[in-house]
């Protein structure tokens, strides 16, 4: 019995794994004699195979695309393995192959991506370009036809050109031109110096995404020394592969002319370094680099404030105790005092003196 049933065993295992493999079996006539069969088996092949491929989900990322500007990916799915072609027709009726002819490739999603160009790197021209994937295997072949448009950017747009401080001094400003883009393209930024050399405000042929732009100018030189007065052009270019465009226009650069130091005046005059200060005021009318000092009885300068400082238009005032740096206080007397302003115009100077009177 127990052999018996061990027969039957293989047998249906043979069954089902020649049912999973496409085999049919045929039994002829036999018998079972003490748990073994005796008889014939007969192993044919059914007519079963795999479908031909089918090609689906077919897409293209960018289509229409600018070579100059992008790529585009051919994505598809198969549902069975196959050999596959993918390529594009191009003018000349050649095929540029995306990938290697005849590739095996799996049931799945697969993709391809091409730049617009054929294999001497050349742009293809405008239009609508033929493509094609194939999928075979032993069952057949599987064809899908497509179209991939090229649409060339057109040439770029400089628009809503503007000059922050026109005109502008070298030695209180800077400048900034500001302009928008239409699309994306090489830029090049430059002052026509007055020796007729180009001075960039930025890499030339630097690339920029369309929207709005900005540079700026210090009025200066690469030596950093300030050009003169009067009009300056400058000139913007944008260019992509259907073109350039420029604009220009002029930047003026107009010196303010020599501060004038007005309405001073001294707080305590005369006062007692023990008991007050003094405070000097004044007036610009415009932005200078300043001194105020003392002129100390050994003639040196006590100043009282940084030599130099860059101050605006407007009051300032300075306060004096009436001391030396080493905080000992001034003699009796009358003691000058000089306040400078100086720019590109030129220096102002006034003159006064503050009287040192002790308390009895």
């Amino acid at each position: 019995m127990k052999m018996k049933r061990k027969t039957l065993i293989i047998i249906a295992t043979a069954i089902l794994l020649a049912a999973v493999a496409g085999i049919s079996i045929y039994f002829n006539s036999g018998e079972l004699f003490q748990g073994r069969f005796y008889g014939n088996i007969k192993f044919a092949t059914s007519d079963r195979q795999m479908p031909a491929p089918t090609i689906s989900n077919v897409k293209v990322s960018n289509n229409p695309f600018d070579p100059y500007a992008q790529n585009t990916t051919i994505s598809y799915d198969l549902n069975y393995s196959a050999e596959t072609e993918v390529f594009i027709t191009a003018p000349n009726y050649k095929k540029l192959y995306l990938s290697d002819a005849g590739k095996q490739e799996t049931a799945g999603t697969h993709t391809k991506t091409w730049d617009g160009r054929d294999p001497m790197q050349n742009e293809y021209p405008e239009g609508n370009h033929p493509f094609t994937i194939t999928a075979s295997n032993a069952s057949g072949t599987t064809a899908y036809t497509g179209n991939i448009k090229i649409e060339y950017t057109p040439a770029p747009t400089i628009s809503n050109v503007k000059v922050s401080n026109n005109p502008f001094d070298p030695y209180t400003q800077n400048t900034t031109i500001s302009y928008d883009l239409n699309y994306s393209a090489e830029t090049a930024i430059y002052i026509t110096a007055p020796n007729y050399k180009e001075f960039y405000l930025s890499d030339a042929g630097k690339q920029e995404t369309p929207g709005t732009h900005a540079k700026r100018w210090d009025g200066r030189d690469p030596m950093n020394k300030a050009y003169p007065e009067g009009n300056h052009p400058f000139t913007i270019t944008a260019s992509n592969a259907s073109g350039t465009t420029t604009y220009t226009g002029n930047i003026k650069i107009e010196y303010a002319p020599a501060p004038i130091i007005s309405n001073v005046k001294v707080s305590n005059n005369p006062f007692d370094p023990y008991a007050q200060n003094t405070t000097i005021s004044y007036d610009l009318n415009y932005s200078a680099e300043t001194e105020v000092f003392i002129t100390a009885p050994n003639y040196k300068k006590l100043y009282l404030s940084d030599a130099g400082k860059q101050e605006t238009a407007g009051t300032h005032t300075k306060t004096w105790d009436g001391r030396d740096p080493m905080d000992k206080a001034y003699p009796e007397g009358n003691h000058p005092f000089t306040i400078t302003a100086s720019n590109s115009g030129g220096t102002s100077t006034y003159a006064g003196t503050i009287e040192i009177k002790f308390a009895n």
